[in-house]
């Protein structure tokens, strides 16, 4: 999926909540299905984001919430993110997810904006969902969803964004034992 079939992924996405199995989210930044409104719209305005692009931003962020929370009801969901320090985080921008929304701008977090979002994660509270900090790199650009022996998307984040989903049970079972701990960006 690219950006000329956006509305395809948004209806993809909403009838993959109905897909049981344990989600695991191999994750390259913070996910937005886990962010306050209030923190949301600090790093907007921050970034002096028009007004129109700002809305669309929010709506599509509370959609990946409300299908966030729907897919806990009936599945385990494990986010496996690599929490970065101060001098890791200076290395290289760190951008606002937008790749569901398929929207090219960069929006920048701070470091305090960062750890802001990192304690959301880390005190969410949910008995399906589990945050991992793998402390290995994970790719830089890509985010990579399992959905236990059913499915995989990779999705690269930034210009251009483009999903891909994987439905070949020889390369879900390659993706799902791929150890990313033994790989060198």
């Amino acid at each position: 999926y690219d950006k000329t079939k956006e509305n395809s992924f948004t209806n993809f996405l909403n009838n993959n909540v109905n897909l049981i199995g344990t989600r695991r989210n191999i994750l390259s930044c913070l996910p937005t299905h886990i962010m306050s409104d209030k923190l949301l719209n600090k790093i907007l305005k921050q970034n002096n984001i028009d007004i129109k692009i700002k809305k669309r931003i929010i709506e599509s962020i509370h959609k990946e919430q409300i299908r966030f929370n729907e897919i806990l009801k009936e599945n385990k969901v494990f986010d496996e993110i690599n929490i970065l320090s101060k001098s890791e985080f200076e290395k290289n921008n760190y951008y606002l997810p937008l790749s569901n929304a398929f929207l090219d701008e960069k929006i920048i977090y701070t470091y305090d904006d960062y750890l802001e979002h990192v304690d959301l994660i880390k005190k969410f509270k949910n008995k399906n969902y589990k945050f991992i900090n793998t402390n290995n790199k994970p790719f830089k650009n890509i985010n990579i969803l399992i959905i236990e022996n059913k499915q995989v998307i990779i999705s690269k984040e930034r210009i251009p964004t483009i999903h891909f989903v994987i439905h070949h049970p020889k390369l879900i079972y390659a993706i799902e034992n791929f150890d990313i701990t033994n790989f060198d960006n």
